[in-house]
């Protein structure tokens, strides 16, 4: 079976059935959006609650301060959970 997307760039006149095959792949992904979009926010909301430490010191640019910066007292299992998010994407 061709790919969704494919079909309905290339027929003319889709089906009643390639449209509601769409309207279902489309209400799929806007799910999958909304659950990557909260593991995404907890580990942000998390990174907040946490504190961040520069490695080092010196004149550099606040560019060069971030790329040596971490976050402390961030809990790992919400890193790790957002992980598996975005690997079950890929």
């Amino acid at each position: 079976m061709t790919d969704i997307v494919e079909r309905l760039r290339l027929d003319a006149e889709p089906t009643e059935s390639d449209m509601e095959e769409a309207a279902t792949e489309i209400e799929r992904l806007r799910q999958e959006r909304n659950r990557l979009r909260e593991a995404l926010q907890d580990v942000l909301n998390a990174c907040d609650a946490g504190y961040m430490v520069e490695r080092g010191t010196g004149g550099m640019t606040v560019g060069a301060q971030m790329r040596r910066s971490f976050y402390d007292g961030v809990p790992a299992w919400l890193i790790e959970e957002a992980r598996a998010s975005l690997g079950e994407k890929e």
